[in-house]
């Protein structure tokens, strides 16, 4: 007797690959839609599933629609949680509206069919609930908060399901899809998602058949020991370094299938080190040792020095010369701090544009400002510091920091940083890294922002061409301090843009 299985969002896209590959696997298929009743009627004839029109987003709806189906079809035994929508914005001008829409139809519904389902389920011990997530519910995307919500919301509901229906012969698992031809990606920008496909290793999208495929497995016999697993179809993209992430051993097929899209992990913060170049043994010899602020000021005899504030933040102060560096734990960029002369012997470190960060006090006492405390706060020496990070060479910068911006502003933005050898080049990408960041922290300034370009420069300064090139002039001779800070690099965005 053919089993019956229920796939949610099943007549387009994934949904529909699934729905036709449970039909040749010998189930009897009822797709769930929502709205275009000619698409379904279409592909009910063209793939012989059954096809319901009811509003996975609203309970009594699923009850009714789910009854209508077992009155048709049988008892249900396999549930694909498919049906997704995006109603994508920055976070900043997202509508209660679409908040609640995104998350009603791509988390909600997952409960109210489940739910309904569940009892039959146990009571005939065997059911197999298959929920799709996203790379999204993993890693998050700019504009797509609720979307990144809800598909991460799939995943605990998917885990925490698994405890509950493992003793009643049912399992729950997660499938998350990578990068996948399906209407909704070729909806991108042509440059958009050909900087995608290059990084992905096998040349091409995902396709939706490959998803079917490890969906048709969770749903056999085969992987009845299977339970609780969300199963990545990607690889995972550490810029730039490439490795494969599995998070289950299957068949040579089903490695194949799990292969099928990409991941690119990228930061949530502004201030993440994803983009950060790979380390290297190799040092410039020509950097000068860091000596002692003052013979006087005991927090620099050592030269490098790191304190920690009652909130349990850290940060490390190097003096070279008269140019003090600061690097707070869990930020990639190094400020080159300016020393200003206070009252009483006092000193103030500030930056390019002069943000006030740190006071030394004459009796060697050390003041931290911040957003949260703009009148400062003391903090406590940390012994045995580890060493402020210097830049490094990436050879692959340009190409990894083109696809980031474009994928975290929304829109292609294409890099070029000039040509030096490499211990030159590092610092023109260190300031092409903090642009970069700069442009992702603020999404309304970058809009009008169609390339990048770090150009070698006198001094550190910034230009905006009216066909929207942002270009940073370095002096890489001059470091730390012969590059714009991020600091700069917004306040220049913004007034630009107010002008």
């Amino acid at each position: 007797m053919s089993k019956v299985a229920v796939v949610t969002g099943g007549t387009r896209g994934i949904g529909r690959a699934i729905s036709e590959r449970l039909v040749k696997d010998g189930y009897k298929v009822a797709a769930t839609y929502a709205g275009n009743d000619e698409a379904a009627q279409a592909c009910a004839a063209e793939i012989g599933v059954s096809v319901f029109k009811f509003d996975v987003g609203d309970f009594d709806a699923c009850a009714e629609g789910i009854a209508k189906i077992e009155a048709e079809l049988g008892a249900i035994d396999v549930l694909v949680n498919n049906a997704g929508i995006t109603w994508d914005a920055p976070f900043h001008k997202m509508s209660k509206e679409a908040w609640s829409k995104v998350i009603n139809v791509d988390l909600d519904s997952a409960f109210n069919m489940t739910r309904n389902v569940w009892e039959g389920m146990r009571d005939r011990g065997f059911g197999r609930v298959i929920n799709i997530s996203s790379i999204n519910g993993q890693k998050g995307q700019f504009t797509q908060a609720n979307y990144s919500a809800a598909k991460a919301g799939l995943i605990g509901f998917t885990k925490a399901l698994a405890y509950e229906g493992a003793k009643k012969g049912i399992t729950s698992n997660v499938v998350a899809p990578g990068y996948i031809d399906t209407e909704m990606l070729r909806a991108v920008k042509p440059e958009v998602l050909q900087g995608i496909i290059s990084t992905i290793p096998t040349g091409r999208l995902g396709a939706p058949e490959e998803i079917a495929s490890m969906v048709a497995y969770l749903a056999s016999e085969e992987a009845a020991f299977i339970n609780g697993r969300p199963i990545a179809a990607f690889f995972i993209l550490h810029i730039p370094v490439m490795k494969p992430v599995l998070a289950y051993s299957f068949s040579k097929a089903l490695t194949t299938a799990l292969l099928g899209g990409l991941i690119v992990s990228l930061p949530v913060s502004a201030q993440s080190s994803a983009l950060a170049p790979a380390p290297q043994e190799q040092t410039d010899a020509s950097e000068p040792v860091f000596g002692p602020l003052f013979a006087a000021n005991p927090i620099f005899q050592d030269g490098l020095t790191a304190f920690q504030t009652l909130d349990g933040r850290s940060f490390r102060l190097e003096r070279r010369g008269n140019l003090t560096l600061f690097q707070q734990d869990g930020q990639t960029e190094v400020w080159a701090l300016e020393t200003v002369p206070g009252p009483r012997g006092d000193e103030f470190l500030k930056n390019d544009v002069g943000r006030l960060f740190v006071r030394l006090t004459d009796l060697g006492g050390v003041i931290l400002y911040s957003a949260s405390h703009p009148q400062g706060m003391p903090v406590d020496p940390i012994a045995e510091p580890e060493a402020i990070d210097r830049p490094r060479f990436n050879a692959d910068m340009s190409n990894s920091l083109t696809l980031y911006l474009s994928l975290r502003t929304g829109h292609p933005i294409s890099v070029s940083i000039e040509d030096l050898d490499h211990h030159t080049a590092r610092w023109l990408q260190d300031a092409a890294r903090i642009a970069g960041e700069s442009l992702v922290g603020n999404p309304d300034e970058a809009a009008d922002i169609h390339r990048l370009e770090v150009r070698t420069g006198s001094v550190p300064e910034l230009d905006l061409s009216d066909e929207g090139t942002l270009i940073v002039y370095v002096n890489p001779d001059d470091r730390f301090e012969g590059r714009p800070s991020s600091d700069r690099v917004t306040i220049f965005l913004k007034n630009r843009m107010a002008s």
